[in-house]
């Protein structure tokens, strides 16, 4: 006889009895177990009709939000969306229609939690969500090797989360071995193939997808043989149901927010580009851990190649994109003054942080390019110009 009986729906969740929410019980595997506190909170979490990042904050403001971050959503979003009407309107008007802050009450806008998870300054995302971190590691072993090794780099993120996507996005892109290959084109090299693809539509669902009140917090590693992705945050759905393109976002304020810049594709179909980029590059296909009674979701990238097994002399991690042509290129360019996109344009790129943070300020720093208008750096008519060092370094090149 086979007894077969379906979970509760979230929305029903916890269940408990003698009328004591004390008495709440969750499955694990074969036995019954009591949950604890933080299992029963979570459950009234998910059970809410008002998701979680759209939470307001009565104690936070505006002035809990980071200009910088703030800009560096104006600026992608210019380039994605030229004609949006964010571009144009003021930020308070643009911060409600994000849902970044909640105008219910006239006499005072609030943050929302998503509101302050996307733009907040550190000290006060850690004020609302004390285990708030993503950390990126490198580590020169394999899977299961890193209790004696230590690792090479490590970023750990307590940014807001449009400044942790550009930070963490620009390091993972390093790590992804891109087979050499030229756009349509037939001499721009093409440093954006469905392998990287695939690993930044995991790192947007990390993102997305994660618990921000669960203290286990987020973290990329990168081991020779593969490239782990780990949340707080268990599937809302079973994965079957997903790759259907079924799917529930946990915070979608925050989810909405990063298909707006481009960053994300539409809702339900990340597993699917997951999966798919990944293998189309001969990779073994990518594995998917759901893990309900801790609430952690992973994503691992196999190093391997369809058939040779995990015994294969490990991919070496190499850069995406050569630095030096592409800064050498750019102080060509620049000989005479260019603005950052066309100086993005020029090279081919898209990924408009990158460019800024990888080649243009670098070569500012060093004296090699200088600001048109040194006195006003975010002024629109922006352009930069090689200077006579930057000249120099040219001829003797």
């Amino acid at each position: 006889m086979v007894f077969r009986i379906e979970e509760m729906p979230r929305q029903a969740k916890p269940i408990y009895f003698g009328g004591d929410i004390r008495n709440s019980y969750v499955r694990i595997a074969a036995s019954t177990q009591k949950a604890s506190k933080s299992e029963v909170e979570r459950m009234l979490r998910e059970a809410s009709e008002k998701t979680s990042d759209s939470m307001r904050l009565e104690d936070f403001d505006i002035e809990d939000l980071d200009n910088e971050a703030i800009e560096m959503f104006r600026n992608v979003l210019k380039l994605e969306h030229p004609d949006h009407p964010f571009n144009t309107c003021t930020k308070t008007e643009m911060l409600l229609g994000l849902q970044a802050i909640d105008g219910s009450k006239k006499k005072k806008h609030c943050l929302t939690a998503a509101g302050l998870l996307l733009f907040g300054k550190s000290l006060r995302i850690l004020n609302q969500f004390p285990s708030y971190f993503i950390d990126f590691l490198v580590i020169p072993a394999k899977h299961g090797q890193d209790v004696e090794t230590r690792w090479v780099e490590r970023y750990s993120s307590e940014q807001s989360i449009i400044q942790t996507y550009v930070q963490i996005y620009d390091r993972l892109r390093k790590r992804i071995p891109v087979p050499f290959a030229l756009k349509a084109d037939g001499y721009t090299r093409n440093d954006d193939p469905p392998s990287v693809q695939a690993a930044r539509e995991a790192l947007v669902n990390l993102l997305m997808h994660m618990d921000y009140f669960d203290a286990k917090g987020a973290v990329v590693k990168c081991y020779d043989d593969q490239i782990l992705f780990r949340n707080a945050g268990c599937l809302r759905f079973p994965i079957e149901r997903i790759e259907q393109h079924l799917t529930e976002p946990r915070n979608p304020v925050i989810a909405k927010v990063f298909r707006l810049l481009g960053w994300a594709d539409r809702s339900g179909s990340g597993i699917e580009k997951i999966t798919t980029g990944w293998t189309s590059m001969g990779y073994d296909k990518p594995i998917f851990q759901d893990d309900k009674p801790v609430n952690m979701f992973e994503v691992i990238f196999p190093l391997t190649k369809k058939g040779k097994g995990t015994d294969q002399v490990p991919i070496k991690y190499h850069a995406s994109t050569d630095q030096v042509p592409y800064k050498l290129n750019a102080l060509q360019f620049c000989v005479n003054p260019h603005s950052l996109k066309e100086i993005i344009d020029h090279l081919g790129l898209k990924n408009r942080m990158h460019v800024l943070v990888e080649y243009v300020r670098p070569l500012v720093d060093d004296g090699l390019l200088a600001l048109t208008i040194p006195d006003k750096p975010k002024s629109s008519r922006q352009k930069y110009v090689t200077t006579e060092k930057g000249r120099g370094s040219l001829a003797s090149s």
